[in-house]
């Protein structure tokens, strides 16, 4: 342990710990750099990259220089972070404090970059500014995990939207208030977001990774869980479910086979014994989905539409067709062993594909094997417990704090209560079901399950009405009220729990149809502002099958230099996957757990014009508007101003009270508290 001690404080002392950690952040640059090589790059995105982190600088540094004169002590969670980091600051790296739950890659990155700049006392004063650097990195991988389309624009730094995005991602109130103290939230969320950019180079190329590549992308996972365990999740669950959808759809079949070639090959693979004939046009669009995907999917097609554009019942397709892309062996596919072929399949293409990720994941159960759990101390207060409310307690918090991005649902669905009312809406189509063909079954299952599954807004009800029993149900029998959010009035989840599910069990039930409506205002956010789509989200009055592809309706929305645009439904799909899985388990409610899925949520958001903000006669007539001020409006997306003027204010009033509205804990009779120190508000 001795000869391990002076090995670590070697490498500290020679600036190694500071500089690999900065060699993995040049590698994602020059990767990403790589990756927009033939869109050029000039000294004006340097600047504009320049003007908008300056403010993100200046605001974080004053905010440290007034938490460092206000409270020069550590303060809650800093009273184990910053006396472990000046233990190993003095060399005595076999010291550790049972009560710390995380891993200590938060302490030897401070103290790598301490020594770095020239400063060797690790006070709490000089470990705090090391979180206005990683708030700094944050904006910065934040802008370049933008999801970009090739010949869009230039590049990330380019981009006015990718700036703003990235600045008002690290002006998230719940992580830029931790940019003042020392608390591992903003490094763990920068290492995150530098894994994210790195996998957005690694899907977006030609063929497969490098080799080079995938230890290089190994290796930011396991710095990823070096500062948080729950990071798992988002490093192995979700960038690896992305790469291994992006690997199913390099293997598409492009060309469909027809007839005979069909009938030999694919038709062993046919899940539903409804019989394909050939010459049949046969697409899910056309509202004979039943009929169709166990021979469309099965061939390697891929159904994943843009979110904008799904009704609930293309989420199970997706699903359907991804796990058919897994499961299915291409035709002569297989490795020759002499006059042996062993057949092998997509799922070994994607197993190799995603070997990263799973070797990640190793690397972390062998670590929860040693460790006999998966945090290292305080073992008895943070047990794993199912915790299903946390997934209705996320959508008030997107919808609160992302209250400017979703302006549109909310003015849109106002407009179209409002056409109904007054008898104004026109009538839209409530089904994509198109005239049965010569070669349709005929049989009653089939043609019922195609009225019903194509008929979008019946299927939306169901839905709803699903989430609201379900929601009941989890509020009744699964609401868990853990003893650290009742016993500490310093965090605001103390007084949301306790004027709302704390008032009884009516009122409890009666928030659930609130955390649905916010979670569809949350799911509407990631819709693209094409005109093709209505008010509220209701299907345009023409066929998808009789829009011609150069259709006006069709083509995305191009606000300057961006092009608004849905994620895939794949993607949010294994978002929320990813954050069931990170938030279920917690038995606490904290801010502070919901910072990575609003970062990658907020990541996916499309771009939005001022007309479809305003609801102005654009959408309906397509003439532009005559204003100056909404011209500029339709050239930048308006909600990023609001909502950084939002952020500011937050983020003022939060800091305000943090550092002016202290108080005392005191017993029934007067007696000072907790040694008479002083307690202070935040999240």
């Amino acid at each position: 342990m001795e000869s391990l001690t002076k090995a670590l404080d070697l490498v500290l002392d020679q600036k190694f710990l500071f500089t690999l950690i900065s060699g993995l952040f040049v590698v994602a640059l020059w990767r990403f750099s790589l990756q927009h090589k033939d869109r050029g790059f000039d000294v004006n995105a340097l600047v504009k990259f320049g003007l908008f982190n300056s403010v993100l600088l200046l605001f974080a540094s004053v905010w440290v220089s007034y938490v460092n004169a206000s409270v020069p002590a550590p303060y809650l969670d800093e009273f184990f972070h910053i006396p472990q980091t000046q233990v190993y600051c003095q060399g005595r790296y076999s010291q550790w404090d049972d009560k710390i739950t995380t891993p200590p890659g938060l302490y030897l990155a401070a103290i790598a970059w301490a020594r770095f700049v020239g400063k060797t006392d690790c006070s709490a004063q000089t470990l705090r500014q090391f979180n206005v650097v990683a708030i700094f990195w944050v904006s910065l991988f934040a802008t370049f995990c933008r999801p970009t389309l090739k010949g869009a624009w230039s590049s990330a730094l380019q981009s006015n939207f990718a700036l703003h995005t990235g600045l008002n991602i690290a002006l998230f109130p719940v992580l830029f208030f931790f940019s003042g103290l020392f608390y591992t939230d903003v490094l763990s969320t920068c290492i995150v977001l530098a894994a994210y950019s790195n996998h957005s180079a690694r899907i977006s190329g030609n063929g497969p990774p490098s080799w080079l590549n995938d230890v290089y992308t190994i290796a930011l996972g396991v710095v990823a869980l070096f500062m948080r365990q729950t990071n798992v999740f988002w490093v192995v669950v979700y960038m690896g479910g992305l790469e291994a959808v992006a690997a199913l759809k390099s293997l598409e079949d492009r060309t469909l086979p027809d007839g005979p070639h069909f009938t030999r090959t694919h038709a062993r693979l046919q899940l539903f014994p409804w019989k394909y004939t050939p010459g049949q046009v046969c697409s899910p669009a056309e509202g004979k989905q039943l009929q169709c995907f166990p021979w469309w999917y099965t061939l390697g097609q891929i159904y994943d539409p843009a979110v904008g554009d799904a009704w609930p019942g293309d989420l199970a397709l997706c699903i359907a067709s991804l796990v058919c892309g897994v499961l299915r062996v291409p035709y002569g596919q297989g490795l020759v062993l002499g006059p042996l072929r062993v057949p092998y399949g997509n799922t070994f293409t994607v197993l190799r594909r995603v070997y990263p990720q799973i070797t990640t994941l190793a690397l972390f159960v062998g670590f929860v094997i040693w460790n006999g759990g998966v945090v290292l101390g305080d073992k008895s207060n943070h047990v794993a417990t199912l915790h299903l409310p946390q997934m209705l307690y996320i959508w008030p918090l997107f919808a609160f704090f992302s209250a400017p991005l979703l302006l549109p649902q909310v003015l849109r669905c106002l407009n179209a209560t409002y056409r109904f009312v007054t008898g104004s809406s026109p009538k839209a189509v409530t089904s994509r079901e198109t005239k049965p063909s010569s070669h349709e079954e005929k049989s009653a299952l089939l043609r019922a399950f195609n009225v019903v599954f194509a008929n979008g807004p019946i299927l939306s009800a169901l839905l709803v009405m699903a989430c609201l029993m379900v929601g009941l149900v989890i509020v009744h029998f699964n609401t868990i009220i853990h003893p650290f959010t009742l016993a500490d009035n310093r965090h605001y989840m103390f007084y949301v729990f306790r004027y709302s599910i704390l008032r009884g069990s009516l009122v409890r039930h009666a928030l659930v149809p609130a955390y649905v409506f916010c979670g569809w205002l949350s799911w509407s956010a990631l819709y693209d502002s094409r005109p093709s789509w209505s008010a509220c989200n209701a299907p345009s009055t023409t066929k998808a099958v009789d829009r011609k592809p150069d259709s006006s309706a069709r083509k995305p929305l191009v606000l300057g230099n961006e092009v608004s645009q849905s994620p895939p439904t794949s993607t949010v799909i294994i978002l929320l996957l990813t954050t069931a899985l990170s938030l279920m388990t917690a038995p606490l409610v904290e801010p502070r757990y919901f910072i990575l899925p609003w970062v990658f949520w907020r990541l996916l958001v499309p771009a939005w014009s001022i007309d479809d903000l305003l609801g102005t006669l654009q959408i309906s007539t397509g003439k532009p508007s005559s204003v100056w001020l909404v011209r500029l409006g339709n050239r930048f997306d308006v909600r990023l101003v609001l909502e950084s003027i939002w952020f500011f204010l937050i983020n003022g009033i939060t800091m305000y009270i943090f550092l002016t509205r202290p108080f005392y804990w005191k017993s029934e009779d007067g007696t000072l508290l907790d040694g008479g120190n002083i307690q202070r508000f935040m999240w």
